[in-house]
């Protein structure tokens, strides 16, 4: 389940229907921002080619994982969903109403954080039970956990904070100067991270207490109400999604070229491998199979948008939608 103001929603950040759009509220996953739009045109027919379509489960779903054992979790706008079934039927946890997340990591079987603008829920019984703490801040976008006990958090207007004992406390590792950005980041342990804070890439190797600029002024830093994610394979190659596309860098980050262009307000992916992985942007998932240098359409939406996208492997994926929808990669 990770990504992450957005103005109309929240993390992991609607098009699908006008209502719903304007029912959203601030710092939740969102991949539009406009303000006032013509009366949406009739439901247009869905593509779904390698993908099949639930029916409505949620009214809104915001995040979607499964660990390696094939149990599924999901967001939707307040509580927690569990699927022992691979995605074919869900079920409320309980004690998890009021949950409000739209993030989902787990980093194993066991352990897994559900992650809102302002709470942390975590588990350590492979999502059985959850316990929910209160963060330092209302705006927070997107965290990341690398350990049980070491995570980060980006704060849309203030900037990455850190934690070591589990989310009970966080201190302040990096600021920026722009307010409600998107800000992806990633850690590839508790060490070495990167930024795209303020649009400028950077990296830490002593676990966000020095930033070094690699890229500044690499993107537009208007991002706001745009979610976006990062994934790094390592130190030198990794993707980021941004306001023109799916940027790749093997290099460190010192160039980088548009692999999936696409002007979107909202960009989230996973790769299951250097040269396998699927992109989301906004009604579409793409997928490339050498690395991002070719992308193929491999979904599309008449009328919804993903929130949420999940992958095992390159054959066995799981999407969600704002429209409360689910579907799985065949």
């Amino acid at each position: 389940m990770t990504p992450y103001h957005p103005e109309d929603t929240k993390m992991k950040k609607i098009i699908f229907i006008i209502a719903i759009v304007a029912a959203f509220s601030a710092c939740k996953k969102s991949n539009n921002n406009t303000q006032t739009t013509p009366p949406a045109p009739p439901p247009a027919a869905d593509s779904l080619m390698s993908w099949t379509k639930s029916t409505k489960f949620f009214n809104s779903a915001q995040d979607i994982w499964f660990t390696s054992s094939g149990t599924g979790f999901l967001l939707d706008e307040t509580s927690i969903y569990s699927s022992p079934d691979l995605g074919v039927t869900w079920t409320m946890i309980p004690n998890t109403g009021g949950a409000n997340g739209f993030n989902l990591q787990f980093l194993n079987d066991s352990v897994g954080f559900a992650q809102g603008s302002s709470t942390l829920a975590e588990t350590m019984d492979g999502g059985k039970t959850w316990s929910f703490k209160k963060l330092p801040s209302s705006k927070v976008l997107y965290s990341q956990f690398v350990s049980e006990y070491t995570g980060f958090y980006a704060d849309e207007d203030g900037g990455i904070s850190k934690t070591t004992d589990g989310g009970n406390t966080w201190n302040h590792v990096l600021g920026y100067q722009g307010t409600g950005e998107s800000f992806p980041f990633y850690f590839i342990d508790s060490l070495r991270g990167f930024s795209m804070a303020d649009g400028n890439f950077s990296k830490t190797t002593d676990g966000g207490m020095h930033w070094q600029s690699i890229h500044p002024g690499l993107v537009p830093t208007t991002n706001t109400g745009h979610f976006y994610k990062m994934q790094m394979f390592d130190t030198l190659s990794g993707f980021c999604g941004t306001s023109v596309g799916l940027l790749k860098t093997i290099d460190g980050g010192i160039t980088w070229t548009n692999s999936l262009t696409r002007a979107s307000t909202f960009t989230i992916f996973q790769f299951a491998d250097r040269n396998n992985g699927y992109a989301a942007s906004q009604s579409a998932i793409y997928k490339t199979t050498d690395g991002g240098q070719t992308w193929s359409l491999s979904c599309s939406l008449g009328t919804d948008s993903f929130s949420g996208i999940h992958l095992l492997d390159i054959n066995h994926g799981w999407a969600c939608t704002f429209g409360g929808y689910v579907l799985t990669l065949n």
